[in-house]
């Protein structure tokens, strides 16, 4: 006899149930993650001023020239701040953005990537900055910029997210 809670013939039933070690879960777990960021890529990542003009930018595909920042410039610029859309896309350049702080976090990629897993990652990118500093402001990027070069360059490789975490990255 099955008990009561087991499904009837004919409804879906679970293939098997395992029990896994917290270990095992937390591994499982990272490599799902890497795979799903697998599909999703950035050309490149600019921190800019509320006016739009760039402090720190790092292009990790040199598919997309960096002059790109003048559309987007133009785009905040022109939208007032309650039709601005956190995603668009122009002439084949699909633009994320966070703004945090008056500082909009932007990147850029002509790729079909997956577009929540990008503003995922700025999100990160953003928490791992506020870890090491405190705060993120346009004070405390310029006051540590070369940090934040080499923590873009340890949490991306060639576009791709790898590790966000900053008690990992401090490691």
């Amino acid at each position: 006899n099955l008990p009561s809670s087991f499904p009837s013939a004919g409804s879906p039933r679970p293939l098997c149930i395992v029990w896994v070690s917290q270990s095992l879960a937390a591994e499982i777990a990272t490599r799902c993650e890497r795979f799903l960021f697998r599909t999703m890529t950035l050309s490149c990542i600019f921190l800019m001023d509320a006016k739009g003009k760039v402090i720190i930018s790092r292009n990790y595909r040199g598919d997309v020239p960096m002059s790109i920042t003048e559309r987007f410039s133009l785009y905040i610029q022109e939208q007032d701040e309650m039709e601005q859309r956190p995603i668009f896309t122009e002439d084949g350049y699909t633009f994320a953005f966070i703004k945090h702080n008056n500082l909009f976090v932007m990147c850029v990629t002509k790729r079909n990537s997956n577009i929540a897993l990008v503003l995922t990652s700025l999100h990160r990118l953003i928490n791992v900055f506020k870890d090491y500093f405190g705060e993120l402001d346009e004070e405390s990027i310029r006051d540590n910029f070369v940090i934040i070069y080499e923590l873009m360059d340890e949490t991306m490789d060639f576009g791709y997210p790898q590790s966000l975490d900053s008690k990992i990255l401090r490691e």
